[in-house]
């Protein structure tokens, strides 16, 4: 193979993995006294009472986020924001048996041997966008999103690495 032939390759690959890097890019571990402040406004606006566990930050679709994992009110949340404290999503875990019934109605439906690992209620705009919820079926590993009136928005399936 011919030198030229080598760096067109090599140019080819690296613009590849920069075409990556611009929609998603690695989560940054962050302090939470590190926290911007008007993140941490925003929350204890909603959360008076809250305690940050861990905090990062990412850089997704070309915007910044701030994810803040805390508890609060007797619970476990995670929320993502902008560094400018605009609340994106707040993620409350819930217990399997809280989950609405149209949710695990049409989870096993579609999957009638399916055993809920873990779930958590998002929330868009102070209403209930929907429930993520991951489940094993078989074999398989899934993140299902569910909206409060039972229709299912999302699948992703997941490896053995990922976490729920």
């Amino acid at each position: 193979m011919s030198s030229k032939t080598v760096r067109r390759m090599v140019g080819v690959l690296v613009g590849v993995s920069m075409i990556g890097c611009t929609s998603h890019s690695k989560e940054q571990n962050l302090p939470p006294d590190q926290v911007p402040q008007a993140v941490m406004d925003s929350l204890r606006n909603k959360f008076p009472d809250l305690a940050v566990k861990k905090a990062s930050t990412e850089r997704e679709n070309g915007q910044d986020i701030v994810e803040v994992a805390f508890s609060a009110r007797g619970g476990s949340y995670e929320a993502e924001s902008t560094p400018q404290g605009k609340l994106i999503a707040i993620d409350r875990m819930v217990e399997v048996r809280d989950l609405p019934g149209a949710v695990t109605n049409a989870i096993h439906e579609k999957y009638p041997d399916a055993k809920i690992t873990s779930a958590e209620e998002v929330t868009k705009n102070d209403a209930v966008a929907y429930h993520e919820v991951n489940i094993t079926s078989g074999s398989q590993r899934l993140e299902l999103q569910v909206d409060p009136a039972g229709k299912i928005i999302n699948e992703e399936k997941k490896s053995a690495e990922d976490k729920d």
